[in-house]
């Protein structure tokens, strides 16, 4: 267990902005739970931010593997101590022009950019519920606003963080 250390759990945090956001919460002091997918490792960025005053642990998982995400905030919460910040950034973005519809094009896309989220919301607040504290971040997009060229998949699920975190964050200021 991390003593003292901030702890956030990033997921999509190997690459784009989750990396950056993952080395600016190192370089901040926290403990950067990182997870990705299994082939697509952190190891790079564990030895960038190896000389800062905090550090990254890889934890590697598939977002869509419901209850491999649970074991993953468990193995977190164990191994690092409890999180105070989780930021739900895994996605995928899969062209859906609308000349070549394809259906399982919209159901991965839901699975990764919205039920990837659920999956990791879920356990996530649990352990902040009975804490009393933590912060949870859902990434968006501004695709989640107006319908772009080829984005009716990734859009559609974007829209429909949107609409989870406006939702349940009624009920996570009451608690």
């Amino acid at each position: 267990m991390t003593q003292g250390a901030k702890v956030a759990w990033i997921t999509g945090g190997s690459s784009g902005l989750g990396r950056a956001l993952a080395k600016d919460l190192a370089n901040q002091g926290y403990a950067v739970a990182v997870t990705s997918l299994p082939e697509d490792p952190a190891d790079t960025l564990i030895v960038e931010t190896a000389q800062m005053s905090g550090h990254v642990k890889s934890f590697p998982c598939d977002v869509t593997d419901e209850h491999g995400m649970a074991r993953t905030a468990a193995a977190i919460e164990e191994q690092m101590g409890p999180i105070v910040l989780a930021v739900f950034n895994a996605g995928n973005y899969i062209a859906t022009p609308g000349e070549n519809l394809v259906v399982r094009d919209f159901h991965r896309s839901f699975a990764v950019n919205y039920f990837g989220i659920v999956n990791g919301v879920v356990p996530v607040v649990e352990y902040m519920r009975v804490r009393g504290r933590g912060h949870v971040v859902l990434v968006g997009s501004v695709t989640a606003y107006s319908g772009w060229p080829t984005t009716a998949a990734y859009g559609g699920t974007k829209a429909a963080i949107n609409i989870l975190g406006e939702s349940l964050k009624y009920d996570f200021d009451k608690m």
